[in-house]
């Protein structure tokens, strides 16, 4: 669903922003050539110009709008659905969380309390959660955005969180054999993840699987 949408959003922008781009670009281009004219194809030569002139400057408007309604497409619907159907086959619980900032509708905030890498983040949310156990330990998967500054030094993040509480485990064996992912440690808690990757959601389940089958063996 999510690649036809994808190659759809593709043509559109090349049928209806590239086109034009390179047509208003030949035409501002040869502006002194134009202005020697009084018509051109029928139209008057100053309403072609200034309607080129203006698609040049909406352009970067344009492209903005659209990637900004395809990435609350994305990020929003298609992706909590995607993953609310993946719960359900994992045997996990589902829940939205919030789009708003600071709001924290599950208490996950209250469930990773004491990690460093949640402290000191502005605008920070916590969304399509995921709770349940794993031999007998609880479990829960979730998507983390933030931002970690203001200003000009602000910067988004999207991250998929998996959080396990652990006992008796060798949390130093296991942060080495996750090479590969990020790991921190806060009494018999731990949080897995890639720095500014949210996983795709058809990739989650070998994503849990790579994490967790490393536990298991430690």
């Amino acid at each position: 669903m999510v690649k036809t949408i994808t190659k759809w959003v593709i043509i559109i922008l090349i049928c209806y922003l590239v086109v034009p781009f390179v047509i208003s670009l030949i035409v501002l281009l040869n502006a002194p050539y134009l202005m020697t004219h009084k018509t051109l194809l029928g139209m008057p030569t100053g309403i072609i110009f200034g309607i080129s002139a203006i698609f040049i400057f909406l352009l970067p408007l344009l492209v903005l709008f659209g990637f900004l309604i395809w990435n609350a497409y994305y990020f929003g619907y298609a992706r909590k659905k995607q993953l609310n159907k993946i719960s359900n086959e994992l045997g996990l619980s589902f829940a939205e969380g919030s789009l708003i900032a600071g709001e924290d509708k599950e208490g996950i905030s209250q469930l990773v309390e004491g990690f460093n890498h949640f402290n000191n983040n502005f605008m920070s949310n916590f969304q399509n959660i995921m709770k349940g156990t794993w031999k007998g330990n609880p479990l829960c998967i979730f998507d983390y955005r933030y931002n970690d500054g203001r200003g000009v030094h602000n910067r988004l993040h999207y991250e998929t969180i998996v959080y396990l509480e652990l006992k008796g485990k060798n949390y130093k064996k296991i942060e080495k054999d996750l090479g590969n992912f990020t790991t921190e440690t806060t009494g018999n808690k731990i949080i897995v993840y890639k720095e500014d990757e949210w996983v795709k959601p058809k990739k989650l389940k070998d994503y849990l699987d790579e994490i967790l089958n490393v536990i298991k063996e430690i």
